[in-house]
C-alpha cells in the first residue's frame, strides 16, 4: 500500500535502518549526544533563537503542554479556527476551565492580518492560537502577517502555533513571524513513526515558563531543566531519537530547501490532475503540504475505496466534510515516479 495520507507519511530507509539499530538505554553518553544533536537542528528547522524541546507525545500533546505550561485559570485566549484541528484548541482550553474568545471561518477558509480585532489591544490576552496549516482542509493560514499585525497591536500576548503539517514541509520561520510558541510532529514532514512533538519556545517564551504548570507530565519549565543536559525529563525512547538524528541529518545534507521544492512538486503535479478533470480544490488558499479536494455527488469515501484496491491510502474528510473530500500528503519520501502513477490511477478512477 503506498501511504498518501498528511501523516503518517512513508519514511526515508535511513529512518528505516535507524530503527532497527539495537536499543541504548535513555541515560547513556550516546543518547545525550543523539539528543543534543537533534535539538541543535531543530532549532535551525525552526529558525529560532530559543530552544526547541522534544516530547514524547503526538502532536496534540505539544499543544497541550504549550497551553499548561502558560496559562492560568483567570487568563484569557484568543483562537481562531477554520476546521477540525482549530477546534481541539478550545477542546483543551475547555477540558483546563480557560476562558477563551473565537473567531470562527468556514471550513477552507484562511486566517491573515486583517482578521485580528482591531481592539485585541484592549481584550488582554494572554495567548492567540491558530494553525500554520489546517490540516483537515489542506489551507495555509497567514501567521506570518497575524505575528507581526499581533506583535505590533498586542506585544504582550503570546503568539501559538500549530505548525505540525508546516514545519519542515515549507518554510516557516518562528523568529521571522514572531511565534513564541511553535509546534510540530513527527509523522508529518520529517516521516517518522507518531510518538514525538516537538515545541519551539522564543526567548520570551521561555523566561513566561510556568513553574507550576497545570500538567505534570506536560510541565515545559521542568521538561526544559532537563534538555539542557541533553536528557529527557522521564524515559526517553531512544529508538524514536535515533530516527529523528537520521531524518535531520537528511535535511542537513540535502538541504530543506530540497524537502521544499519536492512537496511543491508533489502539490502541482495534484493541482494539474484536479484541473483536467474539473475538480476544485477545497482550500481557499492552499497549503503545499496537502491537497484537500471536492468530490461531487458525497462520493468521496466510494472513490477513496477504489483507490485503496489499487493500493493507494488516501485520507477521508473530517465531521461535516465526511464523503465530501479526499485529501492526499505530499510529505515524506514519495518518489515522484510513484506519484505519477497514482495521479495516472486517480484520472482513470473520476
Amino acid at each position: 500500500m503506498t501511504l498518501l495520507t498528511p501523516g503518517p507519511c512513508p519514511m526515508y530507509p535511513e529512518v528505516r535502518q535507524a530503527l532497527r539499530e539495537p536499543l541504548i538505554h535513555h541515560r547513556s553518553s550516546e543518547f545525550k549526544s543523539s539528543y543534543q544533536y537533534c535539538k541543535e537542528s531543530l532549532r535551525a528547522l525552526f529558525k529560532t533563537e530559543g530552544d526547541v524541546l522534544i516530547l514524547l507525545s503526538t502532536g496534540s500533546g505539544g499543544l497541550e503542554a504549550s497551553l499548561s505550561s502558560y496559562l492560568k485559570p483567570l487568563d484569557k485566549v484568543l483562537v481562531l479556527s477554520s476546521g477540525k484541528f482549530g477546534e481541539r484548541w478550545g477542546d483543551i482550553l475547555r477540558a483546563k476551565n480557560i476562558q477563551y474568545d473565537l473567531i470562527q471561518k468556514d471550513e477552507g477558509d484562511f486566517f491573515s492580518a486583517q482578521d485580528l480585532p482591531v481592539d485585541v489591544s484592549k481584550k488582554n490576552y494572554k495567548m492567540l492560537c491558530v494553525q500554520a496549516c489546517e490540516t483537515s482542509t489542506g489551507t495555509k493560514h497567514d501567521i506570518d502577517s497575524l505575528g507581526k499585525s499581533l506583535a505590533s497591536l498586542s506585544p504582550e500576548t503570546l503568539f501559538c502555533v500549530d505548525g505540525i503539517t508546516a514545519v519542515g514541509a515549507y518554510p516557516v520561520s518562528q523568529k521571522g513571524s514572531k511565534i513564541d510558541i511553535l509546534v510540530s510532529g513527527s509523522q508529518k514532514a520529517l516521516a517518522l513513526p507518531a510518538g514525538m512533538s516537538f515545541v519551539g519556545l522564543s526567548p520570551r517564551a521561555i523566561d513566561q515558563l510556568n513553574p507550576q504548570a497545570s500538567s505534570d507530565y506536560f510541565n515545559l519549565h521542568a521538561e526544559l531543566q532537563s534538555q539542557k543536559k541533553n536528557q529527557t525529563r522521564y524515559s526517553g525512547s531512544s529508538h524514536l531519537i535515533l530516527a529523528l538524528k537520521a531524518a535531520l541529518g537528511l535535511y542537513e545534507q540535502k538541504g530543506e530547501s530540497y524537502y521544499f521544492n519536492q512537496v511543491l512538486s508533489l502539490n502541482q503535479m495534484m493541482a494539474e490532475a484536479l484541473k483536467s478533470k474539473s475538480l476544485k480544490n477545497f482550500s481557499k488558499n492552499p497549503s503545499p503540504s496537502l491537497t484537500a479536494f471536492e468530490i461531487p455527488d458525497q462520493k468521496a469515501e466510494e472513490l477513496k475505496t477504489k483507490l485503496e484496491k489499487k493500493k493507494y491510502l488516501l485520507a477521508s474528510g473530517q465531521g461535516v466534510l465526511k464523503n465530501k473530500i479526499l485529501r492526499v500528503g505530499h510529505m515524506g519520501n514519495i518518489e515522484t515516479n510513484i506519484f505519477k502513477k497514482f495521479i495516472s490511477t486517480f484520472k482513470e478512477l473520476i
